[in-house]
């Protein structure tokens, strides 16, 4: 779990270096990563505009296979634009292909 945890948050990293609007706290324990995606208020390529937390969320799922949930559901404000992520049931060797995806549903956003 370490070495997924591990590998996960350098990739968020990465991303963040590249430009996207992500940020990732750096994990200690569990099996949990804390994550920011800021793009309520962009546009999909279809379009939509994404209104809200749960738009994000759903996007994601969609276009990157990526699950996460937004913290108002632990309680936080409905403006709130972090998210936790599970790696309990990833593998090492499909992280990957999990970035490769998110790039590409992130790089299609306007």
């Amino acid at each position: 779990i370490h070495q997924r945890l591990q590998t996960l948050y350098q990739g968020f990293c990465s991303l963040k270096k590249e430009g996207f609007a992500v940020q990732c706290i750096e994990p200690r324990g569990a099996i949990y990563l804390t994550l920011q995606f800021d793009l309520v208020g962009k546009k999909t390529e279809e379009g939509n505009l994404l209104k809200s937390n749960q738009d994000v969320a759903s996007y994601l799922l969609d276009k990157a296979k990526l699950a996460i949930v937004p913290f108002t559901a632990f309680g936080a404000d409905q403006n709130n634009s972090w998210y936790r992520l599970s790696v309990g049931t990833c593998k090492t060797e499909g992280i990957p292909e999990v970035f490769s995806l998110l790039r590409s549903a992130l790089s299609a956003l306007k």
